[in-house]
C-alpha cells in the first residue's frame, strides 16, 4: 500500500503520462472539463489536489476506471 504521497506522486505523473500519450495540450484538457489550464496544470504538479468529481471527469474523459490513477495499470476499464 502506497503513502499518501507517494500515491499524489502516482495521480501527478499518470496525468502527465495520459496527457503526453494522448498527444494533448494541458489547455486541451482544462477546456474539454470546463476549467482553467493553471487550474489544470497545477494537478499535474500537485500544487493543488483534485477533487472527487474532478478525478471522474478526468477518468471519464481517458474513459478509464479512477483506479487507474493510482495502480500501475493503465488501462482498468470500468
Amino acid at each position: 500500500m502506497h503513502s499518501i504521497n507517494e500515491n499524489n506522486q502516482i495521480l501527478h505523473d499518470k496525468l502527465t503520462a495520459l496527457r503526453k500519450e494522448k498527444g494533448l495540450t494541458q489547455c486541451d484538457i482544462a477546456q474539454s472539463l470546463g476549467i482553467s489550464d493553471k487550474t489544470y496544470s497545477k494537478w499535474e504538479t500537485g500544487e493543488n489536489e483534485i477533487n472527487v468529481s474532478s478525478l471522474w471527469a478526468l477518468a471519464d474523459f481517458y474513459q478509464i476506471s479512477p483506479a487507474c490513477f493510482f495502480s500501475g495499470t493503465e488501462r482498468l476499464q470500468r
